[in-house]
């Protein structure tokens, strides 16, 4: 169950992170 609610989650913040990440980096450099 651990593993699919992960799966299932990571997809829907997938986009998230990445927005996120990229912000740091703006940040950062």
């Amino acid at each position: 169950m651990i593993n699919e609610f992960i799966v299932v989650e990571g997809k829907r913040d997938a986009e998230a992170v990445l927005r996120a990440l990229e912000a740091n980096c703006i940040i950062t450099f």
